[in-house]
């Protein structure tokens, strides 16, 4: 193997940060079946495929010293790193080429899955069950057409969205969902998005934490479900009044832990031309809610200062605005400011617990000794100190 001294959702969701995941499901198109994609059994050196990358497209870590990250170079070629000695040494395990990677998962050391998005409007979905040494492909519905978008919660149950094309007529959804309960092998569709226990369509497609713990939005009301999707009931968080707010993020914990990430726009007039964040709160599993807080944030109308939390659990999160940087220990309750990497300033950030995370940062080309504009930085101690960890390109 060849190794990289030195370092998401980049991270892993722009690592993908949800609303990078969000943009990219968005943006393309139809499902098709996949041909295998097998790695060769030796790993490759960690060459960087022509063209120039930028932040990691995804980062994902399941301890503080075991993560993945994925960079995309803009030609259409996406690159999969491991390590399991928190960057000191980094491995390519994987080189996609005619598409962009975007929302890797891994569930354990062994099993994840990773979408990709092509120009031509396709997505496909691999699968691994040896850590990345080897990639199959999920089977996925034969769809005629429509963007289509896949969401894994855990490496057997997924939810895969594909919207329609043309305007759909008043008072109907403009998508229709599906769901698998082993891996794509079968996949159960919904027609006209009719979910059971709903009045009507619902807004947007639902968003799942975990196999059974789902939240789905018709209009301005939240529905909840916990058997999987089979029945929903209404939620009693009420949305932030005014505007459009979106539900965009689950996280359900062990000890009855939950949350809630909504987006959007509101008549408060905290953020003058910008978009909203607020983050609900429950301690029984979602039977009842706390209201929905407003996060910190930056009044600004550049896009690239607005980042969803990031979340290791229900309870613990992580924010980057602008040029700040805040934690919660309280499901969004509070939040405590921290101290920026030196340096390249975050982008965003991707939390492994409470006490550790990854951001990543860029610098204009030329003002770094090895001549990367990508920067790594990996804390241990709630954001107190940061240490640089050279990136593996």
């Amino acid at each position: 193997m060849d190794d990289f001294e030195g370092v998401s959702q980049g991270r892993s969701r722009r690592a993908l940060g949800l609303i990078a995941i969000g943009l990219a499901l968005a943006l393309v198109g139809g499902i098709v079946y996949l041909r295998p994609f097998v790695r060769p059994a030796e790993p490759a050196p960690a060459a960087t495929p022509s063209g120039h990358f930028y932040l990691p497209a995804d980062m994902l870590w399941l301890s503080a010293a075991e993560g993945w990250l994925v960079f995309n170079d803009g030609l259409n070629h996406s690159t999969l790193f491991h390590t399991r000695d928190a960057g000191r040494h980094w491995q390519r395990v994987f080189l996609v080429s005619g598409g962009h990677a975007a929302g890797l998962r891994f569930f354990d050391s062994r099993r994840g899955v990773l979408p990709i998005y092509g120009e031509a409007g396709g997505v496909r979905v691999l699968q691994t069950e040896d850590g990345g040494r080897s990639w199959q492909p999920v089977p996925l519905p034969s769809l005629v057409s429509g963007y289509t978008g896949v969401e894994f919660v855990d490496a057997q149950h997924a939810w895969l969205t594909q919207w329609a094309t043309q305007a759909s007529p008043a008072g109907a959804p403009n998508f229709e969902l599906y769901r698998t309960a082993d891996l794509g092998q079968h996949w159960q569709r919904f027609p006209n998005a009719a979910l059971n226990g709903l009045p009507g369509p619902p807004s947007r497609p639902p968003v799942f934490a975990s196999a059974k713990d789902g939240w789905v939005q018709v209009g301005s009301q939240l529905y909840a479900s916990h058997d999987g999707g089979d029945s929903w009931q209404p939620a009693n968080l009420e949305l932030p009044a005014g505007g459009d707010v979106l539900l965009v993020q689950a996280i359900v914990s062990p000890g009855g832990w939950a949350a809630l990430i909504l987006e959007g726009s509101s008549v408060s007039g905290q953020v003058p031309h910008g978009v909203e964040i607020w983050v609900g709160a429950s301690s029984d599993g979602g039977r009842t809610w706390q209201p929905a807080v407003h996060i910190p944030e930056t009044p600004s109308s550049d896009a690239a200062d607005w980042h969803p939390p990031h979340f290791s659990e229900a309870r613990n999160g992580w924010l980057v605005v602008g040029p700040d940087m805040y934690t919660t220990a309280d499901s969004g309750r509070t939040w405590n400011r921290r101290k920026m990497p030196p340096g390249a300033p975050c982008l965003d950030v991707t939390p492994v617990s409470a006490s550790t995370a990854w951001c990543a940062g860029r610098t204009p080309a030329g003002a770094y000794p090895n001549g990367s504009q990508v920067h790594l930085y990996r804390t241990v101690d709630g954001g107190v100190d940061w240490s640089a960890i050279d990136p593996p390109i």
